[in-house]
């Protein structure tokens, strides 16, 4: 008992003092819309490591997601400012950009980034809203170079390159091509999402019956 105990106290304390931890568990609070809450993971993240980059991405993110732009912005700055070869900063620091109306920026943003990592799909997708592609670009041909190992960077960097291929292909005019790696980014968005049609239609059925002509008329 008194090892078990010992062991439990062992286990709060890796909890509590891990950085990492706090990022997983912010992430979690994010899905759940608990922004506030996020952020107060975040920080407590930060304050056990303050030279941490990762920390302060997953901030920007946060605040990114919630529309609170100029903060996600502060907080990219300081991530890059720690590391300045963070390509998945890069990404999203682009994508903030965007939002700020300030496209010339992102796209040097997103270049600088496919120059110090060119395996990121995050980096083209950011970029493929800030250009028209030509057959010869390439930028193209290193998204094509991608494609064998889409599988490796996990299920939504495969559907940023298949979406940027389908945008960058569109462009050349080869629609065959680009509607495929349309469907292909689709099919594996789709499976990442949890949707219940039958679910769905309820719903809407409930809101009819709800909200009657007589009712909003009210």
């Amino acid at each position: 008992c008194l090892l078990s105990r010992g062991l439990g106290d062992v286990y709060k304390r890796q909890v509590t003092d891990s950085p990492k931890l706090y990022l997983k568990l912010s992430a979690v609070l994010e899905r759940s819309n608990k922004i506030d809450e996020a952020l107060d993971v975040v920080d407590k993240a930060v304050k056990l490591n303050p030279e941490m980059p990762e920390a302060y991405h997953k901030k920007a993110m946060i605040y990114f997601m919630s529309n609170q732009i100029d903060e996600a912005l502060e907080a990219i700055d300081k991530a890059l400012e720690l590391r300045p070869d963070f390509a998945n900063a890069m990404a999203t620091k682009s994508e903030i950009l965007q939002s700020k109306g300030d496209m010339e920026q992102a796209k040097e943003v997103a270049k600088a980034g496919i120059e110090i990592n060119p395996k990121i799909p995050f980096l083209y997708f950011a970029l493929c809203k800030l250009q028209k592609f030509t057959k010869d670009d390439p930028y193209l041909q290193k998204m094509i170079d991608l494609i064998d190992g889409a599988d490796q960077f996990g299920r939504m960097q495969a559907v940023a390159l298949h979406y940027s291929l389908f945008k960058a292909l569109e462009d050349t005019g080869d629609y065959d091509q680009a509607f495929e790696h349309l469907k292909r980014g689709a099919d594996l968005k789709r499976a990442n999402s949890v949707y219940d049609i039958a679910a769905e239609m309820h719903a809407f059925s409930e809101i009819k019956k709800s909200y009657t002509k007589e009712r909003v008329d009210e």
